[in-house]
């Protein structure tokens, strides 16, 4: 199964490209390959033309007028061909090769069309298994200008990795997702705990 690492976005909120963000040594975009590369045959890193160097093969996005998630998971399953794909955010620092051993798991014992795990209320879009089926509505909406993923859930069939199954799973911190400069602040901080500087 490949594995389509999403590192196309604009960062707005960061103010920097996520994927070139430092933390504990590594860029953002090295640790989530370095992970996904223990938990499946194929890392591929989905950005727009000009986003700099990867360790792990890179395709284009084909709508670069748009910024949007959706945009790299359209890419990610066209590339795909019709077979399942796993697609994860390159602001996923803390993720490890277990927890996504877990969710590759779940994702292959389902016949859901999406695998997606949740914390709090929130789901994890793009941390999560898809199916080929879910490409026409993928392409519908961005053809509509309905451009958030969590729209998916409701025209497709869904399994919801719960809270508990991810913290006993997967550990507490996998699923941190790192989207502005304050919690950038509080990784470096866990980073730095867990390395007991």
């Amino acid at each position: 199964m490949n594995c389509y690492v999403l590192a196309g976005g604009l960062s707005t909120r960061m103010g920097a490209d996520k994927w070139s963000i430092e933390l504990g040594g590594s860029t953002f975009a090295v640790r989530v390959i370095t992970a996904a590369s223990m938990t499946f045959e194929n890392v591929i890193v989905v950005t727009k033309p000009g986003r700099g160097q990867f360790t792990a093969p890179v395709i284009h996005e084909s709508n670069v007028e748009v910024a949007a998630p959706i945009i790299g998971l359209d890419a990610a399953l066209d590339h795909a061909a019709g077979e399942p794909c796993f697609v994860l955010g390159v602001d996923y620092p803390f993720m490890t090769a277990d927890a996504l051993s877990y969710l590759r798991r779940r994702f292959e014992a389902s016949s859901a069309e999406i695998v997606v795990p949740e914390i709090g209320s929130k789901l994890h879009m793009l941390c999560a298994g898809y199916r080929a089926t879910t490409s026409s509505s993928v392409k519908a909406r961005i053809a509509e200008g309905r451009l958030a993923l969590k729209g998916l859930v409701d025209a497709h069939e869904t399994l919801i990795v719960t809270e508990r199954e991810v913290i006993e799973h997967c550990g507490p911190g996998a699923l941190m997702n790192v989207n502005t400069p304050a919690e950038l602040d509080e990784a470096r901080r866990i980073d730095a705990e867990a390395k007991g500087h």
